[in-house]
């Protein structure tokens, strides 16, 4: 009987510790989104997208230019920032292993301006007054 108890507890105290300290196997990404000055940057997208399930993962970073996924699971990764104005920044084959905390800074770099401008430009006529009729004209494109 005192075996069968003792066999009893120690089984009890096993589970338990198990359930106990065990930890999850996910990983966490955080990190800071600023331009190349290192300047705030708010509500930027990140996308977490899981190469091999194709799971996306969306949060916006906050005032204080910081982002944070707290549970991706263990894999590899494309993650990308993106907002107005800025070009977007991509990582890709970002490898999150069991249990990791992994920071990932971003640097976005403003988006160039393209402009297209076209013109139509119609000559100029200019005619001398002093010539005898007919009058002397002629164009002139600037």
């Amino acid at each position: 009987m005192k075996k069968a108890f003792a066999l009893a507890l120690w089984l009890l105290i096993l589970v338990s510790s198990t359930q106990m300290f065990s930890q999850s196997g996910n990983a966490g990404l955080s990190g800071t989104v600023a331009d190349t000055s290192g300047g705030v940057i708010s509500n930027v997208t990140v996308k977490a997208v899981n190469d091999a399930s194709g799971a996306v993962n969306t949060v916006i970073s906050h005032f204080a230019d910081i982002y944070n996924y707290p549970s991706l699971l263990p894999g590899t990764y494309k993650v990308s920032a993106q907002t107005t104005g800025f070009q977007t920044q991509n990582f890709t084959n970002f490898l999150l292993g069991n249990a990791v905390q992994v920071r990932l800074n971003f640097r976005l770099e403003v988006a160039g301006v393209s402009t297209a401008v076209e013109a139509s430009v119609s000559p100029i006529v200019y005619c001398s007054n002093q010539a005898p009729p007919p009058a002397k004209c002629w164009a002139r494109t600037l």
